[in-house]
């Protein structure tokens, strides 16, 4: 079955999105191991959290943390719900795209009855800049 050129476009940009956010997190936790490696050496030192934070270059390794985990979700939750679409629209049922995914057959529901709202795109646009990334298409 031919799969409609909107439907494909959709999917793979949202698999571009992802690959670049899998990309950039790479780079970033690498940088990520190296501070949370500094961080705990200097716990076993003796030297003070606060102390040891306060010293590290920006992004620090907790904002560092806050970027990688939400860049990795907000992609992943575009790519899945553009996922679960296409295989809706090719044919596969709601409880085989779940084992695909390895979710309930309600996740999958949830995903493709609710779309994410004015307010969910607006905020998934913010936090998408907020780690460098440009919006997906339909974010």
């Amino acid at each position: 079955m031919r799969v409609p050129n909107e439907q494909r476009d959709d999917v793979t940009a949202a698999l571009d999105a992802l690959i670049e956010a899998v990309g950039r997190n790479a780079e970033d936790e690498t940088r990520l191991v190296g501070n949370l490696t500094r961080l705990r050496d200097a716990r076993g030192q003796g030297v003070p959290v606060t102390e040891a934070l306060a010293g590290e270059e920006i992004p620090g390794t907790m904002e560092l943390l806050g970027v990688v985990l939400t860049r990795l979700m907000d992609t992943s939750g575009v790519a899945r719900r553009a996922l679960a679409r296409a295989m809706r629209t090719e044919g596969e049922s709601i409880p085989s795209i779940a084992r695909s995914f390895g979710v309930t057959h309600q996740r999958i529901s949830n995903i493709l009855n609710h779309p994410p709202g004015a307010k969910s795109v607006a905020a998934g646009r913010a936090r998408a800049a907020s780690v460098g990334l440009s919006p997906p298409a339909g974010c």
